[in-house]
């Protein structure tokens, strides 16, 4: 993760999204109105309790957000 570089999504530019989860890798993908994707994978993420919380904030304020 070291060589990932932070980034800013303008929620202006989310046209929607989805949380996917299941058998496999639990996934936040995002759908930019320029039909570019954000994958994210949140098992990489929720490695620990403070990671899991940030994942269910950030899923909340998309909801809340209704995008």
């Amino acid at each position: 993760y070291r060589s990932i570089k932070s980034q800013t999504i303008n929620l202006n530019d989310i046209n929607y999204w989805k949380h996917q989860e299941g058998k496999g890798v639990d996934r936040l993908k995002i759908y930019l109105k320029n039909n570019k994707k954000i994958c994210i994978e949140l098992d990489n993420l929720s490695n620990s309790t403070k990671n899991y919380e940030m994942v269910n904030t950030l899923k909340n304020f998309l909801i809340a957000k209704g995008i």
